[in-house]
């Protein structure tokens, strides 16, 4: 497997990360613009005028600064090993859906039960990817 077809999952979490942040900076930038928020507000993280879905694109993007770093942070050591494996890349992928998923329910369907069960999904996936890194690497 090549280091392109391996790096495709977290050039798609990338994709995810960066219409977050375009899309919150939209909204909020909207919102100074039309005097609904103020560059104070912006500064202190007070959102209390803001629309609810600008909120929560704002916590969508947070969320991807935790385990999604953990996941490119992993993915890189396993491409600086040469730990490869078909095993990894699904379950990379399965990592990558669940968080697009993830931040769907968040943002457009706000249902909390799907959003939890795709949090489930993405921080057990993410869990197995460690284990077999662990495992490949003891056997390295």
């Amino acid at each position: 497997m090549t280091p392109f077809i391996y790096s495709l999952p977290s050039a798609a979490l990338i994709v995810l990360i960066f219409i977050l942040l375009f899309s919150t900076f939209y909204y909020r930038f909207k919102l100074v613009r039309t005097r609904q928020l103020t560059i104070a507000q912006l500064v202190n993280k007070d959102f209390s005028n803001a629309p609810h879905h600008v909120t929560l694109l704002g916590y969508s993007y947070d969320n991807q600064f935790q385990q999604p770093v953990l996941f490119m942070l992993l993915n890189a050591l396993i491409l600086m090993f040469g730990l490869e494996s078909y095993a990894s890349l699904i379950l990379s992928w399965m990592f990558v859906i669940a968080r697009y998923w993830h931040s769907y329910e968040h943002v457009i369907n706000k249902s909390i039960l799907r959003r939890t069960i795709a949090f489930g999904l993405s921080s057990i996936t993410h869990l197995m990817i460690w284990g077999l890194f662990f495992n490949e690497l003891a056997q390295f």
